[in-house]
């Protein structure tokens, strides 16, 4: 690589981590705001081989390492009997961090598996790629709530506080979810809303399971 192309890849490398910090703020409103648009947004832009894909707003999964990474930076340090018990996850910043994406990950895979089955069709790197890409852009504002609601339940005072930020996240997100739901399937609003909220249930329990299983294993 002569010295300009080194040169041009540093320009386009600063220019593309500035561009974050403008565009991961108003990404993530476009999420809250108009869910279902990003969500189809999200798929859409898949289609475009052009270096000009996403030109509009960041990638479903930057969108989602990014708010990660930022969560990752405000988080309480874990207890110090977990974190011995568990040092192959704690010791380093870089695995936690990759553990995390790993499990948050789950969820817009889920429900991408999910939108799959209920067309009947086969799944596939390919043909998983683009609903993941979409439930991305939903989970994305959802993970950043909840997560933050479990930081500020950890503080003196705060427990309202958490309760109240969980609850609206869980109502935002069955909610755009059983919108998803109704227009993919077909089906009338109150059966989408149960499938939504059997969605979010399932996912919670099988996590739920297996980190307690984890960390029992861990402290055992």
């Amino acid at each position: 690589m002569d010295l300009m192309a080194l040169v041009r890849s540093i320009e386009e490398l600063l220019y593309e981590i500035a561009s974050w910090v403008l565009f991961f703020p108003l990404t993530l409103w476009k999420c809250v705001r108009h869910p279902i648009r990003m969500m189809r947004y999200g798929a859409s832009e898949l289609t475009d081989k052009s270096e000009h894909r996403f030109a509009e707003a960041l990638s479903p999964p930057i969108l989602l390492i990014l708010t990660l990474a930022l969560l990752h930076l405000i988080e309480i340090p874990p207890s110090e009997e977990l974190a011995r018990a568990m040092s192959w996850l704690f010791e380093d910043d870089r695995d936690l961090l990759i553990f995390r994406a790993g499990v948050f990950g789950l969820l817009p895979l889920f429900c991408a598996v999910l939108d799959l089955r209920r067309k009947g069709a086969a799944v596939t790197r390919e043909t998983l790629r683009p609903p993941f890409y979409s439930h991305c852009y939903l989970a994305t504002p959802f993970i950043l709530v909840v997560d933050l609601a479990l930081i500020a339940a950890q503080r003196p005072m705060s427990g309202v506080a958490a309760l109240t930020l969980t609850l609206g996240a869980i109502g935002w997100y069955v909610g755009a979810l059983a919108v998803w739901v109704k227009r993919e399937a077909r089906i009338g609003i109150v059966q989408a809303v149960g499938r939504a909220a059997a969605t979010l249930t399932a996912f919670v329990v099988i996590v739920f399971l297996g980190l307690s299983a984890l960390v029992e294993a861990s402290l055992n």
